[in-house]
């Protein structure tokens, strides 16, 4: 009876109880036997991470093509890679694997993989191999053994790609003592592939850096000397710092207030160092008709609404252009509005007022 009661048992109740001890590790390959698995493709969806001062690109989500079946039809390989942590993969192989490709090829330069809880699934060995394509035979980017991981729940580790050789497949390898592997993601981040942009010999303006040798720079940051990226140069012999802004100063009057202008650029600026730049509808004092319909001077502090101003607290906010809020707003407190002559403010997602506070 016990057995009938596990098999009909959900995902998250197993995670529950074999968390807690209930089911006794052994019993996991009695209960289910050997399952086939179906595999779902996971768009890789990128985003940015920062590894010692380099910003690299952090690729989620793969196709699972293979790999060790894991427990319980719930716990599959896929769920290492699906891009989802709150999904699994749960195997008690006396060593497991699960290989997977990205959408297009990556330059991976380290990689990531979650464990579902701390200590007993922490894996004490493990392989990350590589191949540009299917039927190439494996490079092996990394390899630990005997390892006994600190606590937490996410490990991130270097890989060897010092030639930047981009590659789509890849395959996981992991193992440990208890036979009993239990991980949450494996995550890559590394380039697309990096491109190379000629520069050539400019100065320096008040509006972007100037170049002080014929070079090429890499997608990732980095200068060379040409497009194969075998000589590098220290960005400090390639580029000359931007030059100051020369400011114009504009008194306040009736319709401004006070301001300067770069005679350069002609950009505008609410300080006499030209650091905090506004637009030229900024500059302009601010009037608004109030509820009773009466021309007002707004003569306090007021917030400039941006596509990331997403929550808005006491205090008045201005729309001077077009503005797009893709999130949706929330409003705390009491809040003034105000939309300049020609302006729209699209909430895409609305605008929550809750209760005791006011738009």
């Amino acid at each position: 009876m016990k057995r009938k009661v596990w098999r009909m048992a959900t995902a998250a109740a197993l995670a529950a109880m074999f968390a807690s001890d209930l089911i006794p590790m052994p019993l996991v390959s009695d209960m289910f036997g050997s399952m086939a698995v179906t595999t779902n493709a996971a768009t890789t969806t990128t985003s940015t991470i920062n590894v010692s001062g380099t910003d690299y690109t952090l690729f989620t989500g793969f196709t699972a093509t293979d790999g060790s079946e894991g427990v319980g039809g719930a716990f599959t390989y896929d769920k290492a890679v699906d891009g989802d942590m709150s999904s699994s993969w749960h195997d008690t192989s006396n060593g497991v694997y699960v290989e997977f490709n990205s959408d297009d090829p990556i330059i991976p330069k380290g990689y990531i993989f979650n464990t579902y809880m701390e200590g007993y699934f922490y894996p004490q060995a493990w392989v990350l191999k590589a191949k540009a394509n299917a039927e190439d035979g494996w490079t092996t980017l990394s390899t630990y053994s005997g390892q006994t991981l600190s606590s937490g729940q996410e490990f991130r580790y270097a890989c060897g790609n010092d030639g930047n050789t981009a590659y789509k497949y890849f395959r996981f390898e992991a193992s440990n003592t208890n036979n009993n592997i239990w991980l949450t993601e494996i995550r890559l981040y590394g380039f697309e592939n990096l491109t190379y942009t000629h520069l050539t010999v400019r100065n320096a303006t008040c509006t972007e850096v100037g170049i002080k040798q014929e070079c090429y720079k890499r997608s990732d940051g980095k200068y060379f000397t040409d497009e194969t990226g075998a000589t590098e140069l220290a960005e400090s012999d390639v580029i000359e710092p931007m030059i100051a802004h020369t400011g114009i100063h504009h008194a306040a009057d009736e319709d401004h207030i006070e301001y300067w202008q770069c005679s350069v650029c002609n950009k505008y600026f609410s300080n006499e160092s030209c650091t905090t730049e506004i637009t030229e509808a900024q500059t302009q004092v601010l009037r608004y008709l109030d509820e009773n319909g009466d021309t007002k001077t707004l003569d306090t502090d007021k917030t400039t609404v941006t596509s990331a101003t997403k929550s808005w607290s006491n205090g008045w906010y201005v729309v001077y252009d077009d503005v797009t809020i893709s999130d949706r707003i929330t409003v705390s407190g009491t809040v003034n509005l105000i939309l300049c002559n020609g302006a729209t403010l699209t909430a895409s997602k609305g605008i929550t007022v809750g209760s005791n506070n006011t738009l």
